[in-house]
């Protein structure tokens, strides 16, 4: 088996992914400014522009930052994404369904895939942990994650 072919393709392109995956290509789809806009009217993301999703815990979505007590966390726009969706309501449960779509947007073109979340959702606590933020991401067994502020303490629920 040879090396994959990244291909790194617009939302106008989205009808060719199928063809670029039976030729066994890692296919990243990167959304329009126009399509963060839908997400983000949508409910997919935040609709304020900045707000403190926790005590400490600042999302700024025109800015496309995560910031803990002053100091960015430095995260990549799939994370940001997922992570902004999570401090849009903290304490509420998010399903894997919810994280999938806020992540790599809305639509039956991509599975569900459980272990894509949980990747993510693990690279979100690692680094907010670099930056000594005490805001947990806690896993709702079975179902999916939820952002808790610090001061709410871990729950009783696993992954």
């Amino acid at each position: 088996m040879g090396i994959p072919t990244v291909l790194l393709v617009g939302t106008e392109h989205l009808a060719k992914v199928p063809e670029y995956l039976r030729l066994r290509s890692v296919v990243v789809v990167a959304p329009t400014p126009a399509m963060l806009a839908r997400w983000q009217q949508e409910g997919f993301l935040p609709r304020t522009a900045r707000h403190e999703a926790a005590e400490g815990l600042c999302v700024d979505v025109p800015s496309r930052r995560l910031m803990w007590r002053g100091s960015a966390v430095p995260l990549t726009d799939l994370e940001f994404r997922v992570a902004a969706c999570l401090g849009g309501e903290p304490g509420r449960a998010w399903s894997y369904v919810e994280l999938r779509e806020a992540g790599w947007g809305p639509g039956p073109e991509l599975p569900i895939d459980v272990f894509a979340v949980r990747s993510v959702i693990q690279r979100i606590r690692r680094k907010l942990g670099g930056v000594g933020a005490s805001v947990l991401v806690e896993a709702v067994r079975g179902y999916g994650f939820r952002l808790e502020p610090p001061d709410a303490g871990p729950g009783t629920d696993e992954a």
